[in-house]
């Protein structure tokens, strides 16, 4: 199951109290939110779009927490709906968990034979084989371009647009034998990093992700009492760079609780590899949005 990143320097560094109304945007299997409520907050509510989170958190967490399967780019509406107007603490993480890596079947690793579907929530919207049909090549080379920082992708891109003329793009080893014959790897390190590029930016274009995440901060952080707190975990420099300079532009309402950018330790990192590449970012409220 999945095994929550930076969870100490996390929780620490939200400083959760027992008046605290808390909001864990992206609640996943509850690894965050277990050692949060932990800590007795008033309140604490998680959300999570992927309808197989929602159900396991319920079993994990129990009566102490009020689930709501959602985007978070909903928050606020959710929010209201259940009689919140007010948070004290907030966190959100935007990695992608184990479980849908390993073990939803949705295509989201290249390590695995499955289905491309890529949905953070399975329920709707388009899947990736949909998505790699029906994108003309601009639109494909944009999103590796943008979303995988894949500068050199006119040989994929050419490849896709060949071979769903046949209709063979349906299955992990569609693609991957697809992006095989694009690239030249030599070594599979560096195989390794263009597939997860690849993979990456389909993930992000077909669930939207980085358009949701300023919708989120625009329409939650309002909602921050003042002297509250919000943090944010990315596993990618896309990401980062858009929580950085979100809260660069709202440097007179928010400050850097933490002044350098927190990472996993060496010891965490043998123990999760998947946190190697995860950066934690908290910042507090300070004085009340114009």
């Amino acid at each position: 199951m999945h095994v929550p990143v930076l969870l100490d320097p996390t929780v620490e560094l939200l400083a959760i109290t027992e008046s605290d109304v808390v909001l864990d945007a992206t609640v996943g299997f509850g690894g965050h939110a277990s050692e949060i409520i932990k800590r007795y907050p008033k309140r604490f509510i998680g959300m999570d779009q992927d309808p197989a989170a929602i159900e396991f958190s319920h079993q994990r967490l129990g009566h102490q927490a009020l689930l709501i399967q959602s985007n978070f780019q909903s928050a606020k509406i959710k929010l209201q709906e259940a009689g919140i107007s007010a948070l004290d603490k907030v966190l959100i993480d935007l990695g992608i968990s184990s479980y849908q890596l390993d073990h939803s079947g949705r295509g989201f690793s290249f390590l695995k034979s499955e289905p491309l579907d890529m949905r953070m929530n399975p329920e709707s919207g388009q899947t990736a084989a949909q998505w790699l049909r029906s994108s003309d090549a601009t639109q494909l080379s944009d999103a590796f371009y943008h979303f995988g920082e894949l500068i050199h992708n006119k040989k994929l891109v050419e490849s896709i647009v060949i071979s769903r003329r046949k209709g063979r793009i349906e299955r992990t080893d569609d693609l991957n034998d697809l992006i095989k014959r694009s690239y030249y790897f030599g070594s599979r390190p560096k195989m390794m990093k263009i597939m997860s590029q690849v993979y990456q930016a389909i993930r992000i274009a077909i669930n939207n992700e980085l358009n949701v995440i300023p919708i989120f901060f625009k329409n939650t952080l309002p909602m921050l009492s003042n002297g509250g707190r919000i943090a944010i975990i990315t596993f990618h420099s896309i990401e980062d760079r858009l929580v950085k300079h979100f809260f660069q532009e709202q440097k007179d309402y928010f400050r850097p609780v933490n002044k350098k950018v927190i990472v996993a330790t060496d010891i965490e990192i043998r123990q999760n590899s998947r946190a190697k590449s995860a950066k934690l970012r908290v910042y507090e409220r300070i004085a009340k949005h114009v």
